[in-house]
């Protein structure tokens, strides 16, 4: 793989501090920047509750708000969250409490790409389950989960259950698409997908008992279409253009990738899962050529094998924005570090949130050290702090933005690029 240098003069900016309170990194659960980079919001734990700060001022204080739960639409210009009381569970949208349900689904919180539509997953007293939509509950189901939006904000699907009618009840999973039941399958439907152009839908089935087996199948559905049955099958996933298609499988001689309907080489193991490039042009994963501890490890480029030293494991897989640059988290004899185009970088406790910038000319990533924690912005180090939560690089590429912890002070701390 081709190894392109980095290049960039770096300036601190540091925004002036606007949190009055002080904090522990206990207290603050976590943190997340919108996606213009210009605000940030954090769950923050006090004696009798949680608070969200917003841009360093705490809001409403609830009995409980999911730590997990933030979530920014595209546009930067609405917010929504988690919160629970005496009453039950509610969305808060846009500063205002919405219905209250016996349960709600915080990874199903959700905005449309466009910005203009929001929904997610609820349970009432009856202890049925549906999609709440703009605020309009749906078809009430025994359950409902996953909801999505298609890339052009005009389709919507979600994951239904209902009893099976008959003798013996049993749950069964379909696909609601549009509002419109799709084909009934197993006891288990995960990783509902939409292609970017917005015109094909793909997910997973667990389904039921099938003969001859020790357990039940697994298989994709491509556009209402039933798959090879395999004895496991990974989440799918379309290439950008929307042209290609691709999913892990398992069957009893190995493990492998299928990529436009098509089996590729079985290896031992396949560690995490693979990746197109943003041009649709290349397409990646790693595997190992055994389950052995002794088994050699590939990087696969477009079916070409490329051996790699014994990493434990592979995570946080990107291409740069240009697809020229590949960067990936490799763990070997207990420690982290960052291999970016085929070259091994400084070693930490841990690091995550590897980040090209869109022009492709920054890499940065956050570590870990013994006394803290900081940003490795083109391979140096930037200042210590006591907790980084979040970090971005602005669209127009011209500054780094990451929310940090630092002498029990919330801070929106700015890198300029130049």
């Amino acid at each position: 793989m081709k190894k392109i240098l980095l290049v960039g003069l770096i300036s601190l900016i540091i925004v002036p501090n606007l949190a009055f309170a002080a904090y522990t990194s206990d207290q603050v659960q976590n943190c997340i920047l919108s996606p213009d980079t210009k605000s940030f919001d954090c769950v923050v734990a006090k004696d009798q509750g949680s608070v969200i700060n917003w841009n360093g001022k705490e809001q409403k204080q609830y009995a409980v708000i999911h730590r997990s739960s933030m979530v920014i639409s595209p546009d930067s210009k609405h917010f929504a969250y988690l919160a629970a009381d005496s009453t039950g569970y509610f969305v808060v949208l846009d500063g205002k409490e919405q219905s209250r349900y016996v349960l709600v689904y915080y990874s199903s919180m959700i905005f449309s790409p466009d910005s203009k539509q929001f929904v997610y997953s609820a349970i009432d007293k009856t202890a049925k389950g549906f999609a709440v939509l703009n605020g309009k509950e749906q078809n009430k189901y025994n359950a409902v989960t996953s909801p999505i939006f298609s890339s052009d904000s005009k389709q919507s699907a979600y994951v239904a259950m209902n009893e099976t009618s008959g003798g013996i009840k049993t749950l069964e999973s379909f696909v609601v698409l549009n509002g419109k039941e799709q084909t009934k399958y197993g006891n288990v439907i995960t990783s509902i997908i939409f292609s970017n152009d917005s015109k094909q839908l793909a997910y997973t089935v667990l389904s039921g008992s099938s003969a001859g087996t020790s357990s039940p199948p697994m298989f994709v559905v491509l556009n209402d279409k039933k798959q090879k049955e395999y004895d496991q099958v990974s989440s799918p996933l379309f290439s950008p253009d929307s042209k290609q298609f691709a999913y892990v499988a398992n069957d009893d001689v190995g493990t492998f990738v299928v990529l436009n309907g098509k089996e590729q080489t079985k290896y031992g193991m396949i560690i995490g899962e693979p990746i197109f490039s943003p041009n649709s042009k290349k397409f990646v994963y790693f595997s190992t050529s055994n389950t052995n501890v002794n088994a050699k490890h590939f990087l696969v480029l477009n079916g070409a094998e490329q051996t790699l030293p014994n990493y434990i494991n592979i995570s946080n897989v990107i291409f740069s924005p240009d697809s020229k640059q590949l960067a990936y988290v490799a763990t070997q004899n207990s420690q982290k570090f960052v291999v970016l185009n085929g070259k091994e970088q400084a070693k930490y406790s841990n690091v995550s949130l590897l980040a090209f910038s869109q022009n492709s000319k920054q890499f940065a990533y956050m570590a870990t050290k013994t006394d803290g924690m900081t940003i490795v912005l083109n391979g140096k180090e930037q200042k210590i702090v006591d907790k980084i939560y979040d970090m971005k690089f602005a669209s127009d590429s011209k500054t780094l933005v990451y929310v940090a912890l630092e002498s029990g002070q919330l801070k929106r701390e700015v890198i300029n690029l130049k």
